[in-house]
């Protein structure tokens, strides 16, 4: 009996207690939403200057064909005419002296891009370079008075933070698509709780400072499955995106080089559990150089911890060559410690890619319905095409 008292007793405490607590929060939730929303507001003004809306045209010609399907076999060549198209999306201001940065699906091989800054303005840009690899891609505009972008360190980024997406959704400018870091891929990319919309591809992802630290790449497809499981999870809610110490970097050698350099260190290892050992060592290499031999196991590179092969590849890929990095071993038990100069990757024998881009950039890039119609023309002609020569490979039964 004294047992059912006391729990009586309890029982009205906590929900006493709950409900005291619930008409406090109640009372300060809304000055709490009013602030949180005020401080938005104000990173949004902060930051919308160095964000842009990139807009390249793209045009070729074809040949409308009279009949097609079933009547192909009658079809006449009609005379050729010109089809235009625009892909919009987002970029960022890099520097003072004009340079933009945006993702290449946007404007390679484009014969004019206009960027539309915040504050309304229009510039015809050039194309400089890209990076195929990343998908990155670098114009300049003519332009004074710029507000570059204000970076923030990726290294720091950690998982649960919130951020912030600013660019061109749909149209509309700026858009915000607020998410969360998910955690980092051991690709070294960033995964991201949020949606991705047309025209966001290329936009900045700000943390609560409002300093860039990644640069949306794409969003993760949906897996495909027969049977109602996990697998039928809806990924585009997954935003995937490049860290901005290594999109610095690509941009800087753009600019700089024409072309992207990779650091080098003359190794080729294996992962062996959770550590990367040095299998075999290149001669006259930066890791011979600085002393590594073969067995060495590296456990920290640059002062980052390296847990497998492949996470010493990248982050020696992506250290400038010519930069000096210290470099952490173990040699049996004992612990070792060496300075390693990266040397330049020169497989590739890379030159300065070619400047796709025409020298006078045209500013119209209205596009007409006529010229929609064409287009749509364009690219069943191109997919028909696509399917006889598919059918080529196809082996009779």
């Amino acid at each position: 009996m004294f047992i059912q008292k006391v729990k009586s007793v309890i029982r009205s405490l906590v929900l006493s207690l709950l409900f005291l607590l619930c008409s406090f929060y109640s009372a300060t939730a809304q000055e709490f939403l009013e602030s949180l929303e005020k401080d938005i507001a104000k990173l949004i003004d902060s930051s919308k200057a160095s964000v842009v809306t990139v807009a390249s045209r793209f045009s070729h010609e074809i040949s409308p064909e009279t009949e097609s399907g079933i009547l192909s076999f009658f079809k006449t060549e009609a005379p050729k005419q010109s089809v235009s198209y625009i892909n919009i999306g987002s970029g960022i201001v890099f520097d003072e002296a004009g340079h933009i940065l945006t993702r290449s699906s946007i404007v390679a091989g484009a014969e004019s891009n206009l960027i539309t800054f915040s504050n309304g303005q229009e510039s015809p840009a050039i194309f400089v370079g890209h990076d195929p690899e990343t998908g990155f891609a670098v114009l300049k505009v003519n332009m004074e008075s710029l507000t570059p972008a204000r970076f923030g360190d990726s290294n720091n980024i950690v998982p649960g933070a919130w951020n912030l997406m600013l660019g061109n959704s749909l149209g509309v400018f700026p858009s915000v698509i607020f998410g969360s870091i998910n955690g980092i891929r051991n690709d070294g990319m960033i995964q991201i709780s949020a949606n991705l919309n047309p025209g966001n591809n290329g936009s900045p992802i700000l943390n609560t400072k409002g300093e860039i630290v990644g640069l949306v790449a794409g969003q993760m497809t949906p897996r495909e499955s027969l049977t109602n499981s996990f697998l039928d999870y809806d990924f585009h809610a997954t935003i995937l995106a490049y860290p901005i110490n290594w999109i610095k970097k690509i941009a800087e050698d753009i600019i700089r080089h024409g072309y992207v350099r990779h650091g080098w260190l003359g190794v080729i290892g294996e992962t062996e559990g959770w550590k990367a050992k040095i299998k075999e060592i290149k001669k006259n290499s930066p890791a011979q150089q600085a002393g590594l031999v073969k067995g060495d196991i590296v456990v920290k590179f640059s002062d980052k911890d390296v847990s497998s092969i492949s996470e010493l590849a990248r982050l020696v890929k992506y250290t400038p060559p010519g930069k000096t990095v210290p470099v952490e071993y173990l040699r049996g038990e004992q612990t070792m410690y060496s300075n390693v100069k990266i040397g330049e990757w020169q497989i590739h024998d890379k030159k300065p890619e070619p400047n796709l881009q025409p020298e006078k950039p045209k500013e119209n890039l209205t596009l007409t319905d006529r010229e929609r119609n064409l287009w749509i023309l364009s690219r069943i002609n191109e997919l028909e095409n696509e399917l006889k020569k598919l059918k080529k490979f196809i082996e009779p039964r």
